[in-house]
């Protein structure tokens, strides 16, 4: 989880989130581990993506390792190819999250599709579903072997 989704969210989610795991919080903050009810606990870390997938794949003991946002965070892990699936963005009509309104279109670059200038936000979020499927626009989808950074 990136540190501003966990810095917008640790208020709203009070005592007992909704994770029951532990989290591991991207941030250049460090901060002691904050054990929560339910089985929450958010361990800060400071030293790269790899390092915290690392760590939850050891909490994780096998079991699968969720990647959540913000848009950032996921780009990374993107981009370092570290995916193994992606799932449907939660997008709305002006472009997704409002601190990012052009992810979708930035994370559509990394895995190296191209849409139409003035494609609706609406679409890519189909396109991006269809590509993590196997499809794009009716053809089969492989993502390339080296990202492509998206432009700003």
């Amino acid at each position: 989880m990136g540190r501003l989704m966990y810095g917008s969210g640790v208020e709203f989610w009070g005592d007992n989130p909704p994770f029951h795991t532990p989290v591991f919080v991207l941030t250049n903050r460090p901060a002691p581990t904050l054990v929560k009810e339910g089985g929450t606990s958010f361990t800060f870390v400071t030293d790269g993506i790899h390092s915290a997938l690392d760590q939850a794949k050891a909490a994780a003991g096998g079991r699968n390792v969720d990647i959540v946002g913000g848009a950032d965070t996921v780009q990374q892990y993107l981009r370092a190819r570290l995916v193994d699936e992606l799932q449907r963005p939660r997008t709305d009509p002006r472009g997704g999250h409002p601190r990012r309104p052009g992810w979708v279109r930035e994370t559509l670059a990394i895995l190296g599709m191209d849409p139409a200038p003035g494609t609706p936000v609406a679409d890519l979020a189909r396109v991006y579903v269809n590509a993590v499927e196997g499809t794009s626009n009716g053809s089969t989808f492989t993502p390339p072997a080296t990202p492509s950074q998206p432009s700003r």
